[in-house]
């Protein structure tokens, strides 16, 4: 049933596997009998159609029956050949967990040398922690496990007998280093939903060969120092407006993926403004003062996130002495901004962002009012008479 995707089977179905196996078809009614009213171990469902009591039982089933030898020809080697249907995923953590430990040594190594797909961390992660305690000991199988997860595509859950510790520093080993070119790998999906402190200023002495990386993973260590950097690193990154301006996937750059990270920063800390994020907003401002057309975003939710960071209540940087500077490279990037062309599919965006630059700058600075020209004194009558006769 596993194997052919089933959920039920046809009583006559049931019968006819019972018998090729017990080859006495008195006994395989018996059995039916007995585990339909007594054991509980299949269910009819509706009339003459026989299940599982619980989804459960068939998976353990399966597995042990891969792990005793089956009729059906279903191998270690099928399952790990097949990981990623969605038959097996629940099947080889249980047989890992029923497997002597030099079989299930076997099957985490065949996982191990498998390419790259959406299911393969978390079966990995499954298989490692239903093992038998010696094999988890083992800590050069482990970190060779952990790293072949996490360099994954993710998102990884981390279960609970495993070391979180342990996979928290390896995320951070393995975080921007995946060949896979989707976004995003095991490790960053750990790194972004974890609680722990992250070392970004080792994330950016990774950044520094960004030219030879592919932009998925940029993208991930973009997003993790502008989300969690400290000042220096944050400082670091906004001097690099090549990186900023690089391509990501198609119209996207960089820049998105770093305005993103800071705004979900400033949505995360309640009073996130630091030296660091003015060095970052100095340098948007800057780019979007002086952005050339062909790098023009066209991703609708890049100009709604910076429109978040740039309104009246939005942020405040952390001088109020440089104020007025932040005010007047806003009003360039709003003068800048309205000479360009609309991005075709985003009208309103851009020119929302053009209307939240200039209200906050004028919230930061604003600007004086030009004074008025003082209004004439209205010319006494009779002077002005005395004057039209005077010679």
């Amino acid at each position: 049933m596993q194997s052919q995707n089933l959920a039920e089977l046809d009583a006559s179905k049931v019968k006819e596997v019972f018998t090729d196996v017990l080859q006495d078809a008195a006994r395989a009614e018996a059995l039916l009998a007995h585990l339909r009213h007594r054991a509980g171990l299949l269910v009819e469902r509706r009339p003459d159609v026989f299940a599982f009591g619980h989804l459960a039982f068939q998976e353990y089933l399966a597995a042990d029956a891969v792990h005793e030898g089956n009729l059906a020809g279903i191998t270690v080697q099928r399952l790990v050949n097949d990981h990623a249907d969605g038959r097996w995923p629940e099947v080889i953590p249980l047989y890992t967990g029923l497997a002597t430990s030099l079989n299930a040594r076997q099957m985490l190594e065949r996982l191990v040398a498998q390419k790259d797909t959406k299911a393969l961390c978390n079966i990995l992660l499954d298989a490692l922690s239903s093992t038998a305690m010696e094999i988890r000991q083992d800590a050069e199988l482990r970190r060779r496990v952990l790293q072949r997860a996490l360099r994954a595509p993710g998102p990884a859950h981390t279960p609970t007998t495993l070391p979180q510790d342990e996979i928290y520093t390896m995320a951070l080993e393995c975080v921007g280093t995946s060949d896979y070119n989707k976004p995003f790998s095991a490790a960053f999906s750990v790194l972004y939903t974890s609680s722990i402190s992250i070392d970004t200023a080792h994330l950016f002495k990774r950044l520094q060969n960004w030219r030879l990386m592919i932009p998925t993973k940029i993208c991930e260590l973009v997003y993790l120092i502008h989300r969690y950097g400290d000042d220096d690193t944050l400082r670091n990154a906004a001097e690099d407006q090549e990186l900023y301006l690089s391509e990501l996937l198609g119209s996207h750059i960089q820049l998105e993926v770093a305005i993103i990270g800071v705004r979900d920063r400033f949505h995360r800390e309640t009073h996130p403004a630091s030296q660091g994020l003015d060095a970052f907003c100095k340098a948007l401002l800057g780019l979007l003062g002086g952005f050339p057309q062909s790098k023009l975003p066209e991703n609708k939710f890049t100009w709604h996130a910076s429109g978040e960071l740039f309104q009246p209540s939005g942020y405040r940087p952390s001088d109020t002495a440089t104020y007025s500077e932040f005010a007047q490279l806003a009003r360039n990037a709003a003068r800048h901004l309205r000479t360009l062309p609309i991005p075709q599919g985003s009208p309103e965006e851009p020119r929302a962002l053009v209307a939240a630059l200039e209200e906050w700058a004028n919230a930061l600075a604003p600007q004086p009012r030009s004074p008025s020209r003082p209004r004439r004194r209205p010319r006494d009558s009779h002077n002005a008479s005395e004057n039209r006769n005077a010679p």
